[in-house]
């Protein structure tokens, strides 16, 4: 397993009245900014072995930005009944990407950071060279005109589920059902959930992001290139929602990776091989 031997500062930025930490690491000559969401800790993943691996492998051929978002990890807490709008959320972005000096980047995003990463890149063309979205969603609850989305029970059981094992090993066996045969990158895992939030912050935010998510208007603006990356069996976030970016964005490619992990902790040669070849035009030699 592979242990980075000197990790990148964490710093910080002011967004409102927040702090955003951040941390820079690798000088390839492209930018890529990678937000995971909920769950995620950037001084904590560090210590998840695959996670190590994903993220040095890509600061290989990239100046690699990572951040927690406003409510998640380093980053300031907020209130359950004051949750950001989508677009506040979004100038997270922005306010790491002045930080760190970054005039055009690409942007990467996983799970509920996605949507973010969406509004971003369809009002800051001028700024976002590309998009990758790596099981996410537009919507996530069911719609007349989205029947790939999910019943309202079945959002409510997930949150109470989030409630009562958030950073657990209960929970990591689910989410990430790859990595949690390794039992210390199951110990590591539980851990970074608990490091990003509490269990009822989490549930809250939750519930928020489950029933506001709403982004399918703004697919049709995003005019970057864009690669859909989505895990054939990730649990919580079927491939449908992936296949509906896909079929959305213009000349998206959809590419499903096998496993079954939310995070980048299985398979993880195959998604950076992917990514690499997306941004640079060519796969890393082994």
């Amino acid at each position: 397993q592979t242990v980075v031997v000197e990790r990148p500062q964490t710093q910080y930025v002011g967004v409102g009245d927040a702090e955003v930490g951040y941390q820079i690491h690798g000088d390839g000559p492209t930018d890529l900014l990678w937000c995971f969401g909920l769950g995620s800790n950037i001084d904590h993943q560090w210590d998840i072995a695959p996670v190590n691996d994903f993220l040095r492998d890509v600061a290989s051929f990239s100046r690699l930005i990572v951040f927690d978002r406003r409510g998640t990890g380093v980053s300031d807490a907020i209130a359950s009944r004051a949750m950001p709008t989508w677009e506040e959320w979004a100038e997270d972005i922005g306010a790491v990407l002045d930080a760190a000096g970054s005039k055009q980047t690409a942007i990467m995003a996983s799970l509920d950071a996605g949507p973010m990463a969406i509004l971003y890149a369809a009002s800051h063309p001028e700024r976002v060279t590309s998009l990758i979205l790596h099981n996410s969603a537009a919507r996530y609850l069911v719609a007349d005109d989205y029947p790939v989305g999910a019943a309202q029970e079945v959002v409510d059981t997930l949150v109470q589920l989030l409630r009562t094992t958030w950073g657990t090993p209960q929970l990591i066996d689910i989410s990430f059902p790859d990595a949690a045969k390794d039992p210390d990158v199951r110990t590591a895992l539980a851990r970074s959930q608990r490091a990003s939030a509490t269990p009822r912050a989490a549930a809250a935010q939750y519930t928020y992001i489950l029933q506001s998510l709403d982004v399918r208007g703004v697919l049709p603006l995003i005019q970057v290139p864009t690669l859909v990356l989505h895990v054939q069996e990730a649990p919580f976030m079927p491939p449908a929602y992936g296949r509906y970016l896909a079929d959305n964005i213009a000349r998206a490619k959809l590419v499903e990776l096998p496993g079954g992990d939310l995070f980048p902790t299985s398979n993880v040669s195959t998604m950076v091989e992917e990514i690499a070849e997306f941004l640079t035009g060519s796969r890393p030699v082994s």
